[in-house]
């Protein structure tokens, strides 16, 4: 299994140094052992390049380390010393610069979500304006006006982060970067710091841009204890380039939205970085009516009773939760008005091309049914501990 967590690194480099030491000083068996273990490193690491050619080049120096470890073995030490002395694993070859910039281009989605689909968040949805306007509106001569703040969003899980990150780029008619942090870290292993230059470079050409960092927490918690060189790597990268475009005179708008459904682990230092912090708590009533109707009578199905009833029993459910148990309440339905539907399945695919579904009103029982199975994820102390986090900002 490739190891994506930044130990791998970490040993090949020390590995490295120890056979570099040991031919030093003359112990060429030892060193040939080493060299021989970097190079089983080396094959390793091959596999978490990105890129074919970065693979290739990897597994090139797999060999020549080898090939060293096999003349040590020997005692014969070449002239002037080996380049296969010189491998590491910060400096093999990597992609180009256009390389960074296309793995940035795939990170842009088109963001269907738009204001109206988002219910509340008044204030965030002010300061997001404020923000674009402050990037275009002509300044008063003499007047210095800060930079767009970027802003982090926090909360329980399944409230709906990533729908309002996208909602302001739509908003804003920017470009949306969607960047899963978590993922980052894995799939390009050892160049996430690179790519996030490229996507912080390619956002302010395609400004207005908005760079969605979801999963946040990941490399921000416990940053001083057990993280990993790879993440603190991410973590500094990120953090210069934040830094480094809020110093610069551009009027151009790149908006950093974080989201994180822990906002405790995250410290001051990185927090300050963050203008506005927007708490994204579980729908209340209204928006719970909101959600049922996006999902149900909006999409055509009829509803026994009122959707108020619906948004009344499912108090302390996430806006994800109520998505899936509409999901179930569709299910349900169509089960019921067709209870022929599996036996006309076994007669094949022509008879289902013939058969036309049946529906019928989505009954209030059947809500109770599925609530009773399906509990939400966010308790009462989970809650607590979000007022408690913000209490003591």
């Amino acid at each position: 299994m490739v190891d994506l967590s930044g130990v791998l690194g970490d040993r090949l480099e020390n590995t490295l140094a120890k056979a570099r030491k040991l031919a030093a000083q003359g112990e060429l068996p030892a060193a040939a052992v080493a060299y021989a273990q970097a190079a089983k490193l080396m094959r390793q690491y091959a596999e978490s390049a990105t890129s074919a050619e970065v693979k290739k080049k990897r597994l090139a120096d797999a060999e020549r380390l080898l090939a060293y470890a096999e003349q040590l073995r020997q005692g014969k030490v070449p002239a002037g010393g080996s380049d296969a002395a010189r491998i590491g694993p910060d400096n093999e070859m990597t992609p180009d610069e256009s390389s960074y910039v296309e793995n940035a281009r795939g990170l842009i989605r088109q963001a269907k979500v738009s204001w109206d689909d988002i219910a509340g968040l008044e204030d965030i949805k002010r300061f997001v304006k404020e923000s674009y306007a402050l990037s275009l509106a002509k300044r008063p001569e003499g007047v210095g006006l800060p930079r767009a703040a970027n802003l982090l969003l926090y909360g329980p899980p399944g409230t709906g982060k990533t729908l309002i990150a996208a909602a302001i780029s739509k908003g804003l008619e920017a470009t949306f970067f969607a960047c899963k942090v978590s993922d980052m870290l894995s799939k390009y292993f050892g160049e996430s710091s690179k790519l996030i230059d490229a996507i912080f470079d390619l956002a302010e050409q395609m400004s207005p841009s908005v760079i969605f960092l979801d999963d946040f927490e990941s490399i921000v918690a416990d940053r001083d204890g057990d993280s990993s060189g790879a993440e603190r790597r991410v973590l500094t990268e990120l953090l210069t380039c934040m830094d480094g475009f809020e110093s610069k005179s551009s009027d151009k708008l790149v908006l950093v939205v974080a989201a994180t459904n822990k906002p405790w682990l995250i410290d001051e230092a990185i927090l300050s970085r963050f203008g506005k912090l927007g708490y994204i708590g579980l729908p209340e009533t209204q928006a719970r009516r909101r959600i049922f109707e996006l999902h149900l009578t909006k999409k055509g199905y009829q509803v026994a009773g009122g959707l108020e009833d619906f948004a009344a029993r499912t108090e302390g459910y996430s806006g994800r939760e109520i998505e899936q148990i509409c999901k179930e309440l569709v299910r349900t339905m169509i089960s019921r008005a067709n209870p022929d539907l599996a036996d006309v399945a076994e007669k094949g695919k022509q008879a289902l091309k013939d058969y036309t579904l049946r529906t019928e009103a989505i009954a209030l029982e059947s809500l109770d049914d599925i609530l009773s199975r399906m509990r939400p994820v966010t308790g009462k102390d989970d809650l607590r501990r979000y007022e408690i986090w913000m209490e003591r900002r």
